[in-house]
């Protein structure tokens, strides 16, 4: 899975990540926001913790929307080109911010990119 090559030092954020898709086979109605409120009522601490934006300084290639994926009805973005390395600023564990991209402001989701070792 593409995403796990961008949880390393993200332990919560990938913690979620597994909790939802095992919830997912019991319960099917299953969503993030449920399981964020299931969180916050038996760890408000860790909660607060997941997906916060922290320094994260990685190489990353822009692979774009991908002809076959679900993303490729998203509308072309105009800053990145396919096949081009880009360094990130920091990461909440789905998005990444750099600091030419809006200077700073804007996040661009990590599917996007493949990480560069």
């Amino acid at each position: 899975m593409k995403i796990l090559q961008h949880e390393e030092g993200f332990l919560k954020e990938q913690l979620f990540r597994i909790s939802l898709i095992c919830l997912g086979y019991v319960w099917r109605r299953v969503t993030a926001r449920k399981l964020c409120s299931i969180i916050r009522f038996i760890s408000p601490q860790f909660e607060s913790e997941l997906f916060m934006v922290r320094p994260c300084i990685r190489k990353l290639r822009y692979i774009g929307r991908g002809k076959d994926s679900t993303l490729a009805s998203q509308p072309r973005n105009l800053f990145f080109v396919v096949g081009n390395v880009y360094v990130s600023k920091d990461f909440n564990g789905a998005t990444y911010s750099f600091d030419a991209y809006d200077n700073g402001q804007r996040r661009i989701g990590c599917v996007y990119f493949e990480r560069i070792t």
